[in-house]
């Protein structure tokens, strides 16, 4: 009997250990330098990209969320390369789509928290507003553009959290300019 009882209580202390190593992941502040290469192929997008161990896929509407826990949440957006301001052109290259996303962004109508971009490349942008960082990074993948923002919506995420750190941001831009198309 006293083996049966210390049974139950090493497995009882085993699940619980395990479920709270489980809830604490969802809270870590990651570094560039914890994430490992993370394939969403198998949700329709042929990219490799960056995200914490553990990481796991939500599908948001038609986007895919990579879902690293509370500070760590990048959504891929599968698109054509058809040009918002003229639908019957089409762009040549991500670089195209990037720099109209850019000037969409920096308009003072429709994004009037904006200070400036932090960090501008040629198939993405780091972006300071008056509410704080943000990015938006582009990348092929066949005949479709890939673009990759921070975050994820309210209602479809796990833990409700949409608050993150600059640094947070950086690390979660960073996954997004390591994303390579398969």
């Amino acid at each position: 009997m006293k083996k049966i009882n210390l049974l139950f209580l090493l497995l009882g202390f085993t699940i619980s250990q395990a479920q709270t190593s489980k809830n604490n992941n969802i809270d870590i502040h990651y570094k560039t330098s914890d994430l490992i290469d993370f394939d969403l192929s198998s949700k329709g997008i042929n990219v490799i990209t960056k995200a914490p161990k553990g990481a796991k896929i939500i599908q948001d509407g038609n986007n895919i969320v990579v879902y690293g826990g509370k500070y760590f949440k990048i959504t891929f957006i599968k698109e054509d390369f058809s040009n918002p301001f003229n639908e019957d052109e089409k762009y040549n290259s991500i670089a195209e789509k990037i720099a109209d996303l850019k000037i969409l962004a920096s308009d003072s109508e429709l994004s009037p928290g904006f200070k400036k971009f932090e960090s501008d490349e040629q198939n993405g942008f780091l972006k300071r507003s008056e509410s704080g960082l943000s990015f938006f990074y582009g990348v092929k993948s066949g005949d479709k553009a890939i673009t990759i923002t921070e975050g994820m919506s309210y209602d479809k995420s796990p833990d409700k959290f949409t608050k993150y750190s600059d640094e947070d941001i950086k690390v979660m831009y960073e996954a997004a300019k390591a994303t390579v198309s398969k």
